[in-house]
């Protein structure tokens, strides 16, 4: 498994280096690393002497033609002789943030991450969730450890509260000031060089990422935000069941974890100064006998105008989305119908059951 890829981007400046640099710097990694570079479309104009030379230095690339073209010592003393290179050689490569982002997502089960931008030395790579849409943010440090004030490098790492995780190349990359800061702000550090290698499918963890990332995972487990329903990390509406326990209480249920109830005053749909529910709650007590369709209220108490149900939908979604945190929409749109669906089931059968046992 390929770990020496990390060494060497952490060895060669983030503007990047000749071809021939990032071979000698990765040796046998070589063909691993290849595929996380991007040619810089600049024309290389240095490259180091790779020879033991007393004090070293930076040989000058000098391109008599296409076919000939020579490495210069850069030394008044000339520590070196000149050597040919091949036009493929001198090819200036960087790191392509978006290819190592993307390939780290997947290796670490890291979703919702951030574009980088090529200047920006900490990369948001995404959430890994414990629980649908509930879990712990991640992110990359790609620096030498040449910076000064780690309280604005990391002021995106410190907005979050609860566990976090800050990956950088190696060890090396961050000197004991930085350690001490993110160590403060609550934030665990790993190393990619003892987590992540380079086989022939691309990046992959060295163990289970669950393994990797257990003890984030537990912190997170022990956090104590009761108000969000704690869902496996692949649940989705469609399996999400809403039962109308009593007119202002519903159960949420999914299959293999613990329901939980709650009234509209938990979804912020109670109207305190008339002492009602709000628009949003109506609406959804009324999904079961509307056929199982989100229809706007008419009725003689109230009736909504489009505008006014575009509305009650939004602040329906948002208010289920606090307490049921699955990504995306749980509404879908019938452009046939012209109505909105939603993709979870709504029950009132104990409801019904308890009017009928009233009316008996």
């Amino acid at each position: 498994m390929a770990t020496k890829i990390w060494r060497a981007i952490e060895a060669i400046p983030t503007a990047g280096a000749t071809r021939k640099h990032w071979e000698v710097m990765s040796g046998a990694d070589w063909s691993a690393l290849s595929p996380l570079l991007r040619a810089t479309g600049l024309e290389a104009e240095t490259i180091p002497c790779f020879k033991v030379q007393p004090g070293g230095c930076i040989r000058r690339i000098v391109r008599h033609s296409v076919d000939n073209v020579r490495a210069v010592c850069g030394d008044t003393d000339s520590l070196c002789k000149s050597e040919k290179l091949t036009a493929a050689e001198t090819d200036a490569l960087a790191v392509d943030r978006v290819k190592l982002a993307q390939g780290l997502a997947g290796a670490l089960q890291l979703t919702n991450g951030k574009l980088p931008p090529a200047s920006q030395n900490l990369i948001n790579l995404g959430h890994h969730y414990v629980h649908a849409g509930l879990g712990f943010p991640v992110f990359l440090l790609l620096s030498d450890g040449r910076f000064h004030d780690a309280a604005a490098l990391f002021t995106d790492v410190e907005a979050y509260k609860g566990a976090k995780l800050v990956l950088t190349l190696t060890e090396a990359s961050l000197g004991p000031a930085a350690m001490t800061y993110l160590a403060k702000i609550g934030a665990v550090v790993m190393h990619l060089d003892n987590i992540v290698g380079v086989n022939a499918n691309g990046l992959v963890p060295l163990a289970p990422a669950e393994q990797i990332l257990g003890a984030l995972r537990a912190e997170f487990e022990a956090s104590d935000n009761n108000k969000q329903w704690r869902l496996p990390a692949d649940a989705t509406w469609s399996k999400v069941t809403i039962e109308f326990r009593e007119l202002q209480e519903i159960e949420l249920q999914y299959n293999g974890v613990k329901p939980k109830r709650i009234a509209p005053q938990d979804l912020r749909l109670w109207d305190f100064e008339s002492g009602r529910p709000k628009a949003g709650w109506e609406v959804l007590t009324k999904i079961p006998e509307n056929g199982g369709i989100l229809r706007p209220l008419n009725d003689k108490a109230r009736r909504q105008s489009h505008e006014a149900f575009k509305q009650t939908k939004k602040q329906l979604k948002e208010a289920l989305q606090e307490v049921v945190p699955i990504p995306g929409d749980p509404f879908q749109y019938d452009y046939r119908e012209k109505v909105y669906r939603p993709l979870f089931v709504v029950r009132s059968d104990a409801l019904r059951q308890g009017r009928e046992d009233q009316n008996w």
